[in-house]
């Protein structure tokens, strides 16, 4: 994406397609922190929110700033608002997010296909709705997909499933093994990024006081068990070494996976502050 953006910039530098990353950031992050009604506090989060979760080596031309960003558009429309019941801005919305997850990265599909039960979840009583948008999702994955067939002659991703190396892993020894240092790089991710611990913590906050409905958090839920049931399967199932591929990627999935889940942020401190 940031060399569609060099080459088409007026400024024929490289890094000029570079600063499409940071631009999209900072829009998503002001798209929902413009949801904040006191001023003082929209500066504050801001800041905080700008400050906790920068990442300079990832802002140098990596795209996990772009899942991140379209994920906390996603939820800015999700989960404030009557969005979903607009059929033609929703459709639109879920159309061009899914076109930018899948095309972006490999684990866009994933996200995509969490938000999409996460949507399930939260709007479960408009079926005709969640019809639409998810044979919207669905045509657009399958016809994805056949795009890159067409033009690749295969569709894979980094590294193709070997079950006989799964099947081998499957003794209480390597397990214990696994699921410790899975989530030994899982805690030390969540420090890089603390605004991860700061929303999960508004999250448990805003059940206590009641801010948070039962379909908020039913779906808040299900998206964190999808996606802790995703890096265990990525992880599992890896020809390559357990703890470096941790130590390499981990941190920025998780990154990438945390744009969805910062709305119990905003939505606590517009009630309290």
């Amino acid at each position: 994406i940031w060399s569609f953006f060099w080459k088409t910039s007026i400024a024929d530098y490289e890094y000029i397609g570079r600063l499409f990353i940071p631009f999209t950031y900072l829009v998503s992050v002001f798209a929902i922190c413009k949801l904040i009604k006191n001023q003082f506090f929209f500066y504050f989060t801001l800041t905080v929110i700008l400050f906790l979760h920068h990442d300079l080596f990832i802002f140098s031309g990596y795209q996990e700033y772009i899942i991140f960003s379209v994920l906390l558009i996603l939820s800015r429309f999700i989960f404030f608002g009557e969005y979903f019941k607009n059929k033609v801005f929703f459709l639109l919305l879920i159309s061009l997010s899914s076109i930018i997850l899948i095309w972006t990265k490999d684990e866009g599909v994933f996200f995509l296909i969490f938000v999409l039960i996460s949507l399930i979840v939260k709007f479960s009583k408009f079926r005709k709705e969640l019809f639409i948008y998810s044979a919207a999702v669905l045509l657009i994955i399958t016809f994805s997909y056949f795009i890159e067939y067409q033009i690749k002659g295969d569709v894979n991703f980094q590294s193709s499933l070997d079950l006989n190396l799964v099947y081998s892993r499957l003794n209480l020894e390597y397990i214990i093994y696994f699921l410790f240092n899975l989530n030994l790089h899982l805690l030390i991710a969540l420090f890089k990024y603390p605004l991860i611990i700061i929303c999960l913590l508004s999250f448990i906050v805003s059940i206590n006081k009641k801010i948070l409905d039962s379909y908020d958090i039913a779906s808040f839920l299900s998206y964190l068990f999808l996606f802790y049931l995703f890096i265990i399967a990525v992880y599992f199932s890896t020809p390559y070494e357990l703890n470096e591929m941790l130590a390499n990627s981990l941190d920025r999935i998780v990154l990438q996976f945390s744009g969805y889940i910062i709305f119990p942020l905003i939505k606590l401190v517009n009630r309290y502050l």
